[in-house]
């Protein structure tokens, strides 16, 4: 809608002179694929920031996915409670078969996964942080992502410090399925925040592949019009 200002002066021959600062405010929404980690960019094997299957906090870019007109997004952090030197690197795992569900997204068009060393002394985390320009907002979002795992086990989703999905629930499946997703996030979001996810081991030590992790949502870009 219009806001007016009204702007009220002494005029120079006794009378009042009256002006009209018009504003309107402008918004626009879009449901969008805010953040998305693959791993297609990287060689199989490699590992970032960290020696062969140790437990240093691994950094990946999002490769050659491009983010919507206002939002920035970090790399992903990826920490593993325990070293193996066969695991905790980019491994070739099919996950091109997860299916689109709504607003989860279709899994990698091609094969490159995360393996991680599932130990059940700590989870596995992976985190990445999302900025906002002035204006823009974020409403009604979805975590998402994929994984094939040798153990039953629990995720929890944190996003802007806030727990959003606590404990639940993945069961010892040795293909790739449905993602799994996060409760809606009403929102509205703006600013920096962080999106982190905890994959935690309820059995006994194992292995572990991530794929696709996603933030989708409702982006709203707000701006106000001054009227000539």
């Amino acid at each position: 809608g219009a806001i007016v200002f009204i702007v009220k002066g002494e005029g120079g021959h006794g009378g009042t002179d009256t002006a009209a600062l018009n504003t309107t405010v402008v918004s626009s929404s879009t449901t969008a694929l805010i953040a998305n980690f693959d791993f297609e960019s990287y060689l199989v094997g490699a590992q970032p920031e960290g020696s062969n299957g140790g437990t240093e906090t691994r950094m990946y870019n999002d490769g050659d996915f491009s983010p919507p007109t206002g939002v920035t997004v970090s790399d992903l952090a990826i920490s593993v409670a325990d070293a193996n030197t066969n695991q905790n690197k980019i491994e070739q795992n099919n996950s091109s078969g997860i299916a689109a569900s709504g607003t989860v997204p279709v899994g990698s068009s091609s094969d490159k996964t995360y393996r991680a060393d599932f130990d059940t002394s700590g989870p596995v985390t992976a985190s990445f942080e999302v900025t906002l320009a002035a204006g823009y907002s974020l409403s009604n979002s979805v975590v998402s992502f994929g994984h094939n795992s040798n153990r039953t086990g629990t995720y929890k989703i944190t996003v802007d410090g806030v727990v959003i999905t606590d404990t639940t629930a993945f069961s010892n499946q040795d293909t790739w399925v449905q993602p799994e997703s996060s409760s809606t996030i009403a929102g509205p979001l703006s600013g920096t925040f962080a999106v982190s996810i905890e994959l935690s081991n309820t059995e006994s030590d194992g292995t572990i592949y991530f794929d696709d992790f996603q933030l989708n949502g409702e982006l709203t870009v707000t701006q106000e019009e001054q009227a000539p």
